[in-house]
């Protein structure tokens, strides 16, 4: 089973159950935004507003006994973390704007996403996954392509690098695994830990 740690959007069905309590409509600019990605010509393929969320550490492949002992890692660094703000705000590229194959939109505040990610990191070599080499930088993916970038994907990049797409509390922490249906990837849960 391929497993990783996260940090899911509020569903929208909850979402959308607080904004008409506040008065709000429920189209929020993060959904416009995937609804504009998704519309665009060529290769932009948006990501499900139900599989999106925020990948704190990938573990790959694991095994069922691999699994119980991260249910542990996620329960004993969520119980070193308090809950926080989040905003999702700004958009860019991987790897680089000439030729990118993943849009997001980025983070706010970086630390304690950084500060868990390097926890979870850390712990899991204990199960014998190894460390990443490269610098974790949080992002939410909203997209990934597959060959050039239409004109009007660079047009939109620009137009809205420094929008602010949503903000929410983040109280929980998810070890998510994949699971391929007709409908493409799903992501279900298979442990939460509360965050302090």
């Amino acid at each position: 089973m391929r497993a990783f740690y996260a940090v899911r959007l509020p569903s929208p069905k909850a979402t959308e159950t607080r904004l008409r309590k506040r008065k709000q409509l429920p189209d929020s600019p993060l959904r416009k935004a995937l609804e504009t990605l998704a519309e665009m010509p060529g290769p932009v393929h948006p990501v499900a507003a139900e599989n999106l969320h925020l990948t704190l550490k990938f573990l790959g492949d694991v095994s069922e006994s691999c699994l119980t002992e991260a249910r542990q890692i996620l329960e004993s660094v969520a119980e070193g973390h308090k809950s926080f703000q989040l905003r999702i705000a700004g958009t860019g590229v991987f790897p680089h704007i000439r030729r990118p194959r993943v849009i997001w939109a980025g983070v706010q505040p970086a630390q304690p996403v950084t500060s868990i990610a390097k926890a979870l990191d850390t712990a899991c070599t204990r199960i014998r996954i190894e460390q990443e080499n490269r610098a974790y930088r949080p992002h939410l993916t909203l997209a990934r392509l597959k060959g050039p970038p239409p004109d009007t994907l660079l047009h939109w990049l620009r137009e809205h690098h420094d929008d602010e797409f949503c903000s929410f509390e983040v109280d929980r922490l998810e070890l998510l695994q994949s699971v391929h249906a007709n409908d493409g990837v799903q992501y279900q849960t298979v442990a939460t830990a509360p965050l302090i």
